[in-house]
C-alpha cells in the first residue's frame, strides 16, 4: 500500500514537472524568442528611417544656402556669360527639387509601409499568442488525462490485488470452518454458537463498509474525488479483511 502511494506520489511529480517543461518549451520559450526578433526588426527598420530622416533635414538646412549664395552670385554681375550659368544653375536647382520632392514622396511611401508592417506584425504576434496558448491547453488537456489514467491504473491494480487477498481469505476460512464441522460433529451445538459469531462477524463487516459508502459519498464535493475514493475503497477493504480475520481467530480460540 505505501509502495503504491509512492509510486503514484512520482508519478504525481513527474506529471508536474512535465507541466512546467510543457510551460517553458511550447510558449513562453518560444514566443519571448519570437517577440525579440520582432522586436529587434522593428527597431533596425526605426533607425533606417530615422537616419533617413536625419539626411533629408541636413539637406534642407543647406539647400536654401545654396540656393541663395548662387542667386547672389549671378545677379551682381549682370553679365551674360552669368545670366547662362544662372539658367544652367536655376534648370539644375529645379532638377534638385524634383529629386527632393521624389524623394520626399519616396519617405512617406516608406513611413506608411513601416506602419502598415508594425500593424501586421502586432497583429501575427497576436494571432501567434492565440495558437501558442491553444496548444499548451491542448497539451494540458492531454496531460490530465495521462494524470487520471495513471490514478486509474493505481486504483485498480491494488483494487485487483485487495480482491485477491479477500477471495483467498473467504475461501480459507470456509474451509477451515467445513473441516471444523467433519472433525466436531459431537460439538454440534457448538458449533452452532460459532456460526452465529461468524454471522455477527459478517454483519459487522456489511456495518462498516455501509459506513464507508456514506463517508465517500459526502467527499464526492471535494477537489481530490479520485484519490479520496481509491483510499475509502483500500481502506474499507482492508477493514472488512481484518474483521473476517478477528472472527477466525474466535473461532480458533473456541
Amino acid at each position: 500500500m505505501m509502495n503504491s502511494n509512492a509510486s503514484t506520489e512520482k508519478k504525481y511529480q513527474e506529471a508536474i514537472q512535465s507541466l512546467r517543461k510543457i510551460n517553458d518549451d511550447l510558449f513562453y520559450g518560444e514566443l519571448k524568442q519570437l517577440i525579440k526578433e520582432r522586436e529587434d526588426a522593428i527597431a533596425a527598420m526605426n533607425e533606417a528611417v530615422y537616419q533617413y530622416i536625419e539626411k533629408m533635414e541636413e539637406h534642407l538646412k543647406s539647400f536654401p544656402d545654396q540656393v541663395s549664395g548662387q542667386l547672389k552670385e549671378d545677379l551682381i554681375v549682370p553679365q551674360q556669360a552669368s545670366l547662362e550659368r544662372f539658367n544652367s544653375n536655376l534648370a539644375d536647382m529645379e532638377n534638385r527639387m524634383g529629386l527632393w520632392q521624389s524623394q520626399y514622396q519616396d519617405y512617406l511611401i516608406k513611413t506608411e509601409n513601416l506602419l502598415s508592417g508594425m500593424k501586421e506584425l502586432l497583429r501575427e504576434d497576436q494571432e501567434f499568442a492565440g495558437s501558442q496558448t491553444e496548444r499548451v491547453l491542448s497539451e494540458l488537456r492531454k496531460l490530465e488525462e495521462k494524470v487520471r489514467d495513471v490514478f486509474a491504473e493505481e486504483f485498480s491494480e491494488q483494487a485487483s490485488k485487495t480482491n485477491v487477498k479477500y477471495d483467498a481469505v473467504s475461501e480459507r476460512l470456509h474451509t477451515i470452518l467445513l473441516q471444523m464441522d467433519r472433525m466436531e460433529e459431537d460439538r454440534r451445538g457448538e458449533s452452532e454458537h460459532w456460526q452465529q459469531q461468524i454471522s455477527q462477524v459478517q454483519i459487522k463487516q456489511r456495518e462498516i463498509q455501509t459506513d464507508f459508502d456514506q463517508k465517500w459519498k459526502m467527499m464526492e464535493t471535494s477537489g481530490f474525488k479520485t484519490e479520496k475514493s481509491m483510499r475509502k475503497w483500500l481502506v474499507g477493504l482492508a477493514v472488512g479483511q481484518g474483521v473476517a480475520l478477528i472472527g477466525l481467530v474466535l473461532l480458533l480460540i473456541r
